[in-house]
C-alpha cells in the first residue's frame, strides 16, 4: 500500500479575488469621485444661471422691494402678481399707451384710460379697462367718432410675486385677442376709425 502526500499549494483563487476586490475599490473610489465632481459642477452652473437672472435688470427690476417686468416690445413695465392695484394698472396702460401716441401715425389722436371693473374667480382677479381714442380737430374738438380698446388683466394669486400679470386687449366689435408681446399696428385703430367714421356719415340727422 502505497501512501500519497499532497503537497497542496495556495490556491490561486485566492489572489484572482484579492485582486478583483482591489480594482473594485479602486472602481468605486474613482466612480465616487466622478458623481461627487458632476453633483458640484451641476451645482455651480445652476448657482451661475440663477445670478444670472437675478442680474437681468432689462427684464427684472426690483425697486423699493417691488417687483416690475416688461411685458412689450416697447419696454414699459408693469407691476408683477405681488403688487399690482387698480392704480398702478392703469398708470402702465397709461404709460403703453403713451408709446402708441408717440408714433408718427398718432401723433394727432388722444386717450383716455378708465378703469371698469373688478372680478374675482378660481383664487384669480380680473381687471378690465378701457381705452378710448379719438382725433380731435379744430371742426370738431369733441371727436365724433371714437375707438375703444378694452385691456383684461389676470393676476393668478397661486403663482409668485414676481411671476407677470396676464395682459391682453381687444378692439370694439372684434373678438380676437392680442397680447402685449405682439407689434402694435396703428393701423388697426385706423380701420376702425375709418369704418366708423362711412357709418356716421350714412346716417341722416
Amino acid at each position: 500500500m502505497t501512501l500519497k502526500i499532497i503537497y497542496e499549494k495556495e490556491p490561486k483563487i485566492n489572489v484572482l479575488k484579492f485582486e478583483r476586490s482591489y480594482y473594485d475599490l479602486e472602481s468605486r473610489f474613482n466612480i465616487k469621485n466622478f458623481v461627487r465632481q458632476f453633483i458640484n459642477t451641476a451645482i455651480m452652473k445652476a448657482m451661475r444661471i440663477i445670478s444670472d437672472m437675478d442680474d437681468s435688470s432689462d427684464i427684472i427690476k426690483r425697486r423699493n422691494a417691488i417687483v416690475t417686468r416688461s411685458l412689450s416690445p416697447f419696454g414699459v413695465e408693469w407691476h408683477t402678481c405681488g403688487s399690482i392695484s387698480v392704480n398702478n394698472i392703469i398708470n402702465s396702460i397709461k404709460n403703453e399707451m403713451q408709446a402708441w401716441n408717440n408714433l408718427p401715425e398718432l401723433k394727432d389722436w388722444m386717450f383716455n384710460v378708465e378703469f371698469i371693473s373688478l372680478s374675482a374667480g378660481n383664487n384669480t382677479n380680473y381687471y378690465k379697462y378701457e381705452v378710448v381714442w379719438s382725433v380731435p380737430t379744430e371742426s370738431y374738438p369733441e371727436p365724433q367718432v371714437t375707438v375703444s380698446v378694452l385691456f383684461y388683466i389676470a393676476v393668478n394669486f397661486d403663482y409668485p410675486a414676481h411671476y407677470p400679470v396676464d395682459v391682453t386687449y381687444t378692439f370694439e366689435a372684434s373678438k380676437f385677442v392680442h397680447r402685449l408681446d405682439m407689434i402694435f399696428q396703428p393701423k388697426w385703430l385706423y380701420d376702425i376709425l375709418d369704418m366708423k367714421t362711412m357709418m356716421f356719415k350714412s346716417f341722416d340727422f
